[in-house]
């Protein structure tokens, strides 16, 4: 950390042990933590795994909320994650294993949010519409409307840290807005690389195994792209970013008409 100046950089610590800790078990535990002293030492074990870095305490500990199972919690600890060799600071692994461990239903919500670019500010009723015109919100019950299946799924994962900056709209927490974590959108574009594609300069091809399409990083009203658009036939999304003023009607007609 430091200032465009040229001064000395600020190298930033760990967050302590203990503010670790108290962070994981705030996050972990539904109920007191007293009533649970085996769970309590695996904990801590796995806190300081985590090298300080309060993400990877706060997914793992969201991760195991409500479970006092003891087997639940050496499953973590012990994992395999903690074998691969990673860089300085690298929590991706970490993440990696919250995805997994995550229903089907959710992780390909979480796949299909890398369409957007980072930092994009979601509205909880939109992300729902985008769930629900793509399949992905499906009930077993006939009396429970996918809007409310959606908004469940939109609770849950910002329940698993997986979304942050959290705003309440006037009607409360049926209408909120929230960005989700630049990690774990770098973890969504690994996790559905083959079937997402975000445009950008270095874009020369679509292959083929790309469904999701999104020009939301890029200028799409470039001339450069028109190559791109040949066979839009496998495609089944094109996102173009509301904030992208210079993108031409003209060209979002050749992509709908290609596609």
């Amino acid at each position: 950390m430091g200032t465009r100046g040229g001064t000395t950089g600020y190298n930033l610590q760990g967050l302590p042990f203990e503010d670790c800790l108290s962070l994981f078990m705030k996050c972990a535990f539904k109920e007191e933590r007293d009533k649970h002293p085996n769970l309590v030492k695996i904990g801590e074990e796995i806190v300081k795994k985590c090298g300080g870095i309060p993400l990877a305490v706060r997914t793992l500990g969201s991760l195991l909320y409500d479970s006092t199972d003891e087997h639940d919690w050496e499953y973590v600890r012990d994992n395999e994650i903690w074998k691969l060799e990673q860089k300085a600071n690298d929590i991706l692994p970490v993440l990696r294993f919250s995805y997994d461990q995550l229903p089907p239903r959710l992780k390909q919500c979480v796949a299909y949010c890398c369409i957007f670019p980072k930092d994009f500010e979601f509205s909880s009723y939109a992300l729902v519409q985008f769930w629900m015109a793509h399949g992905l919100l499906q009930s077993h019950n006939k009396n429970e409307e996918l809007e409310d299946i959606g908004m469940r799924y939109v609770k849950e994962l910002l329940s698993r840290s997986f979304f942050q900056d959290l705003t309440i709209g006037m009607l409360g927490m049926e209408t909120f807005s929230f960005k989700m974590r630049d990690l774990m959108h770098d973890l969504a574009q690994q996790v559905a690389k083959d079937e997402f594609l975000v445009v950008n300069s270095d874009c020369q091809s679509i292959p083929k195994s790309v469904r999701h399409l999104s020009f939301a990083t890029a200028n799409a009203s470039r001339n450069d792209f028109s190559s791109l658009l040949s066979d839009l036939g496998r495609v089944r999304t094109i996102f173009f970013s509301p904030d992208d003023e210079k993108t031409s009607q003209s060209f979002v007609e050749s992509c709908i008409s290609k596609s």
